[in-house]
């Protein structure tokens, strides 16, 4: 019995071990505008400070023209148990990484970026901290070449009279820039309460 419990104990482990284990080439997060917004459009996304060891997602001044920089560069971490490419690998769920660098640059936290409820219904802010323990799984779908598009699986559909789970899950790329955050807005058919908010797109582009 306690061989056994140990054994359960190591395989559990290890397969922590392994949990997101398999990090991404470089790459910056570029915004598309569905209505060509010249404010966002083609413009470079980068961490803001908003708490203890805690980042948010703004709009910085750098374009996809620009070279990649410390502040603009994020990673896609995922699990090489789920894949048999692992690295860069498109629709695979992994944690949005941004290392935080301390020690006036002597040491690096990987960050993991987690939702937070704001205080606008339905909209979620996203919150880099230090660790793995809080995240929210993205996914990076092909789109051509040059570029994929993050976006998360929802598994419930509100689109109908009564709200149902949806198998499979959906595909849902709900992303507002609202006065200069990156947020996501909850549903399908819900739209931001927040008139600041205007919607895009995010793009993986590699740095």
């Amino acid at each position: 019995m306690k061989f056994a419990i140990l054994a359960f104990a190591t395989l559990l482990a290890q397969a922590d071990a392994q949990a997101y284990n398999v990090q991404s080439d470089g790459f910056r997060l570029v915004l598309k505008s569905p209505t060509n917004n010249s404010a966002y459009n083609n413009r470079a996304l980068g961490p803001c400070h908003v708490g203890a060891a805690e980042e948010s997602l703004c709009l910085t001044n750098d374009t996809i023209i620009d070279p990649a920089r410390y502040a603009t560069a994020f990673y896609h971490n995922t699990t090489s148990y789920n894949h048999d490419n692992p690295q860069n690998a498109n629709d695979t769920a992994g944690i949005l990484n941004w290392p935080l660098r301390y020690n006036n640059g002597e040491g690096i936290a990987s960050s993991a970026m987690a939702f937070q409820y704001s205080a606008t219904p339905y909209l979620m802010s996203m919150i880099f901290a230090p660790g793995k323990a809080s995240h929210q799984n993205v996914y990076f779908e092909q789109r051509n070449s040059s570029y994929s598009t993050m976006y998360i699986i929802v598994s419930l559909n509100d689109t109908g009279s009564t709200p149902a789970f949806s198998i499979p899950a959906i595909k849902v790329s709900n992303w507002y820039i609202c006065t200069k955050y990156l947020m996501w807005n909850m549903g399908l058919t819900n739209e931001p309460l927040d008139s600041s908010c205007s919607r895009v797109s995010v793009q993986r582009v590699w740095a």
